[in-house]
């Protein structure tokens, strides 16, 4: 069973609750959830290039408050990412497919 991780740390829970601004910098948990993906769908968006990472590329993900605030606001955008993430899923239902008639 996952853990649940809470999504922000005490201090950015603290003020959160206090001001309702979410911190400058989301990690990657963040910004799925404000834009209404989850964690692991991240990475899918990255590699479409619908979403850029602060930071290089090998480390955490994390991301601006701002860019994110502003994706959450464009249509067009979160189509494109929706549509990353299910022709994702495609891809990957149809290599399985692909290897398992070859199997059999």
């Amino acid at each position: 069973m996952p853990s649940h991780k809470p999504l922000f740390s005490d201090d950015q829970e603290y003020i959160f609750q206090r001001t309702g601004q979410l911190p400058a910098i989301l990690t990657a948990r963040q910004a799925a959830a404000v834009l209404g993906f989850r964690e692991h769908h991240v990475g899918i968006l990255v590699d479409a290039a619908l979403l850029s990472p602060l930071g290089a590329r090998n480390t955490d993900y994390a991301f601006d408050d701002a860019t994110i605030q502003a994706l959450r606001k464009d249509k067009r955008a979160l189509i494109k990412m929706r549509k990353a993430v299910s022709d994702y899923y495609s891809d990957q239902n149809h290599k399985r497919r692909k290897t398992e008639q070859i199997v059999h």
